[in-house]
């Protein structure tokens, strides 16, 4: 039989894996989904390993993939300024670094959705690359 923590880990492993194929059947809005949960288990991880600061390094990562793909300046409305001014506050209360990545997540979900509804499928896989890229460095 085995011990407490490797059954634990092995559920989880079983869970996750069980959670990534329905995500995957879901398309590239799925597969970003199966990533974001890959990167947050990474980022949990290596917190309690004592390595806090990848919840930190996954902000930056979100946080650069929606400056590369969000709305340009020259495209400032009302409604831009007002959506900036709204996510800016949720940053700002924010208490850990893993809510801040959830924001951003938020963010860029809706930044590939919108590209998605313009015809640019492409945001979709982007975003999953960020998020593999995120989570294959920082599971080492």
């Amino acid at each position: 039989m085995l011990p407490s923590a490797e059954r634990s880990r092995a559920n989880q492993t079983s869970h996750w894996s069980a959670r990534q194929a329905e995500q995957v059947a879901r398309g590239t809005r799925g597969l970003a989904a199966s990533w974001w949960e890959s990167a947050k288990r990474t980022a949990t991880d290596q917190e309690e390993r004592g390595n806090a600061e990848v919840w930190e390094a996954l902000v930056q990562f979100l946080e650069s993939y929606c400056q590369q793909h969000g709305p340009r300046p020259d495209e400032n409305s009302r409604s831009l300024a007002n959506q900036n001014k709204h996510f800016g506050d949720r940053v700002a209360a924010a208490r850990t670094p893993g809510a801040r990545a959830s924001i951003w997540w938020d963010k860029a979900r809706s930044i590939a959705a919108k590209a998605e509804r313009q015809g640019d499928e492409e945001a979709w896989n982007i975003l999953c690359r960020f998020l593999e890229n995120y989570a294959q460095h920082y599971a080492q």
